[in-house]
């Protein structure tokens, strides 16, 4: 599962709507082709924030994700949002070739929205270490990171790190929101998969909204075996 994550604890991107300006705006077609070298066969383009195909990976009834974005209603919301020129830094792996293009279609993305996007490009182990980094951008902070999870991972709305609204005790980004922590309580103590099913679908219209992250679709990465192995 590709994934924009966003550092919802700094600037710009503490701002929910300038996350939801790029959500709005985002291709899931240019990332697919770009990782699986055009190959149709080679993913599913999934509005879900949950991997589609398992049983919570629905659509949002308040997706905003298009298959094609109106580039001019995201950049209303970027001006909605009071998006000031900040500086906005996207770390990437120029050694990671099923998440450096990610980093790359995000950054132009951005300008192309009229955000101030400067795009550093290091190696994967540099990426690691600097995405724990919690300051400004001025310090050594980032904006941006792109990154994939193995879908069996984070097929459940309590084991999707980039959903969870832990906050500063979260997973990198520190997105934080109380009502999403207290229906993924609910949905650890349901009884029924019918209760689950509703719970999952109230936490994915609010982060469909509120944009810890944005989900770039679903893609296989090819194996190579050999007979005598």
């Amino acid at each position: 599962v590709g994934l924009i994550r966003f550092n919802s604890s700094q600037a710009p991107f503490n701002n929910a709507k300038l996350r939801l300006a790029v959500l709005s705006a985002v291709k899931q077609i240019d990332y697919m082709a770009a990782v699986t070298d055009n190959d149709p066969s080679a993913y599913t383009l999934c509005k879900s924030f949950l991997p589609c195909g398992t049983p919570y990976g629905i659509t949002p009834a308040k997706n905003r994700i298009s298959d094609n974005p109106d580039l001019a209603a995201a950049r209303a919301l970027v001006k909605e949002s009071g998006y000031n020129g900040e500086k906005i830094v996207v770390i990437n792996p120029a050694d990671f070739p099923t998440i450096r293009p990610m980093g790359q279609i995000t950054h132009e993305l951005l300008r192309s929205l009229g955000l101030n996007s400067e795009l550093v490009e290091t190696d994967w182990g540099t990426v690691l270490q600097r995405r724990g980094n919690r300051e400004a951008v001025e310090k050594g902070g980032w904006s941006i990171f792109h990154t994939w999870w193995q879908a069996i991972g984070i097929t459940t709305p309590a084991t999707s790190g980039y959903v969870r609204g832990q906050g500063a005790g979260g997973w990198f980004g520190w997105y934080g929101n109380a009502s999403v922590e207290d229906l993924t309580k609910q949905w650890l103590a349901a009884e029924t998969e019918a209760e689950r099913i509703s719970l999952a679908a109230s936490i994915q219209n609010i982060v469909a909204e509120d944009v810890p992250a944005v989900p770039l679709g679903v893609f296989n990465i090819r194996t190579a075996y050999r007979a005598n192995i």
